[in-house]
């Protein structure tokens, strides 16, 4: 369900947890150069077609919202992305969101279809899901996060059919009047506001910090799940703080609690966890922050730490229980109770990797048989359940992690192999299998996997994605093949370069990691002539890409492998 990369086990990694600014100003967005003409709704998948899907570019989508009057709602994603799933099969197809969605003019736009790299960098939306909603005249309102319930992403669509400013400008003001003073929708716009995937805002650590811990201490009680999630952005934003100046060269004081604030984070942290309703809303926080908050609320043993890690993971365990929640939330919810244990238990050395490919981060052995058991059932009890090879998509990635977490790597590649031979994308697990073997120490496995993730991926954006996962498995495993990899990089990039917008946010992205692992592969020349063809391949293509403007895709093809400039004298 969720894209929260602390847990993401398989190659693809959503947009990075990115600072949080004052945004200046937003712009309407514009038709880019190479913007797609192809039927924007063409391929959306069957579980989400019950929305009315524009059927026409996305160009003409803007164009259409204007003329209607009508906000824009717009779904980035991709086929292969586990996330989206839970978007498309448990939210997108629910009466109340559809309706609701006729509001709107809908557009669904698969980061593979042809000028989406284009349209994604325009709209500045990268990782996948991202679900945007803009003005008629194309100003961006909103970014609504991953992870909501259907009821709440209806909710949100009534917010975001009212809003008549930004989400900075609602920021301003509720910063200028104090949040106390604030609207009641001002407020849950702030909360249910995807901060983690707007890149546009830039705000320093201190001041991100400084804001996230004013909107939870002076948001009133009453608006108690409001509250909780402001409460949530500041203990991640004040945990990864504590992180930065750790790491500091030289390590520097680290932020904390006053002990005010640390009573009332106590408190309304036991809410939280006593609270279904809170509990369900805030999945994300129960699932992946349950040791940092323990660990910020008591950094030592005793009574009180005991008794939080007790009602962390009976909170846990209820949510595994609560019908009404997904497959893949129910299944999750064995992460935070398998953290709680581990934070009672003496410290144990990382295993190495099993014969199967398991990265455990703790010795199985050292865990209840009983709790290992009861995970390898629930797996069994969810690859039952899901049926649906989307479902599957996204419910395989949490079993497979699960799985490894306990060390139990014969039974994750069993999942693995499954997942290959019945998911809706089978290359993702391919590319999982690929770091498996390499994780092992099994070169030629590893090289074979990376291949037939690449030769099965499907998609313009998707294809240079895991074609580059496989470039660089090569030069990682068998860097002294020049012959493969030089020829692989040759269809690799020939591929990529026959799209518009193949120096584009993500496509652009992985150029220049591929660039950096033919710099390290051709380090100290050991590989000069090879590293030159393919510099050459590209240069080649330059001049049919458009030179107008700053950061053109010309220049960004001219730039692919370029020898440095000599120092001025």
């Amino acid at each position: 369900m969720y894209s929260d990369q602390r847990r993401q086990p398989i190659g693809w990694i959503p947009a990075g947890a990115l600072a949080l600014s004052l945004l200046v100003g937003c712009k309407p967005a514009a038709a880019p150069s190479g913007a797609p003409t192809a039927d924007a709704a063409a391929t959306v998948p069957a579980e989400a077609a019950d929305v009315a899907w524009f059927e026409g570019s996305v160009e003409a989508a803007f164009a259409a919202a204007k003329a209607e009057s009508k906000p824009l709602f717009l779904y980035w994603g991709a086929v292969w992305c586990p996330p989206c799933h839970y978007l498309m099969t448990k939210v997108f197809h629910q009466p109340d969101f559809v309706a609701k969605s006729r509001d709107f003019v809908a557009v669904y736009l698969d980061g593979d279809t042809e000028g989406a790299q284009t349209w994604g960098e325009t709209l500045n939306v990268s990782g996948y899901p991202t679900v945007l909603v803009m003005s008629p005249a194309g100003e961006e309102l909103l970014r609504v996060p991953n992870g909501l319930g259907s009821e709440h992403y209806a909710a949100v669509l009534d917010r975001a059919k009212a809003m008549t400013q930004p989400i900075d400008a609602v920021l301003k003001a509720v910063q200028a009047a104090g949040p106390a003073q604030a609207t009641p929708e001002q407020l849950a716009l702030l909360a249910y506001y995807d901060w983690d995937l707007d890149a546009r805002i830039k705000l320093e650590d201190a001041p991100k910090l400084d804001l996230f811990r004013r909107l939870w201490a002076e948001t009133p009680a009453e608006q108690e799940a409001v509250k909780t999630r402001f409460l949530k952005l500041y203990l991640t934003t004040l945990h990864g703080a504590r992180e930065a100046a750790a790491e500091a060269d030289p390590p520097t004081e680290p932020p904390g609690f006053a002990d005010e604030d640390r009573a009332a984070v106590e408190t309304q942290i036991g809410a939280f966890l006593a609270d279904p309703a809170l509990r369900n809303d805030n999945l994300d926080l129960l699932f992946y922050w349950s040791q940092e908050t323990v660990d910020l609320l008591h950094p030592g043993l005793g009574s009180q730490r005991d008794t939080l890690l007790r009602a962390w993971a009976d909170a846990a365990k209820a949510v595994e229980v609560d019908e009404s929640l997904t497959v893949d939330d129910r299944l999750t919810a064995l992460y935070p109770q398998l953290a709680m244990l581990r934070m009672t238990l003496p410290p144990t050395p990382t295993p190495p990797a099993d014969a199967a490919g398991g990265t455990a981060t703790q010795v199985a052995e050292s865990l209840p048989a009983e709790l290992l058991q009861h995970l390898r059932d629930q797996v069994a009890w969810a690859g039952k359940t899901v049926t649906d090879p989307g479902e599957l998509q996204a419910v395989a990635s949490t079993m497979i992690w699960l799985l490894d977490e306990v060390g139990q790597g014969e039974a994750s590649q069993a999942v693995l192999d499954e997942a290959i031979g019945r998911s809706l994308a089978p290359h993702y697990y391919m590319s999982y299998r690929a770091s498996k073997a390499k994780e092992k120490g099994d070169a030629a496995a590893a090289v074979e996997w990376s291949r037939k993730a690449w030769v099965g991926a499907e998609g313009r954006a998707s294809r240079f994605q895991w074609g580059y996962d496989h470039l660089a498995m090569l030069m990682s495993q068998t860097p002294d093949d020049a012959a493969t990899i030089e020829g692989d990089t040759a269809k690799v990039l020939d591929e990529l370069l026959a799209n518009d917008d193949a120096f584009a946010n993500r496509n652009l992205a992985r150029l220049k990691r591929l660039q950096t692992a033919i710099e390290g592969w051709n380090k100290d020349g050991a590989h000069a002539d090879s590293a030159e063809k393919i510099r050459q391949q590209v240069q080649v293509a330059c001049e049919r890409f458009p030179a107008e403007g700053e950061d053109s895709p010309r220049d960004r093809c001219l730039a692919f492998l370029a020898p440095a400039a000599a120092p001025t004298p």
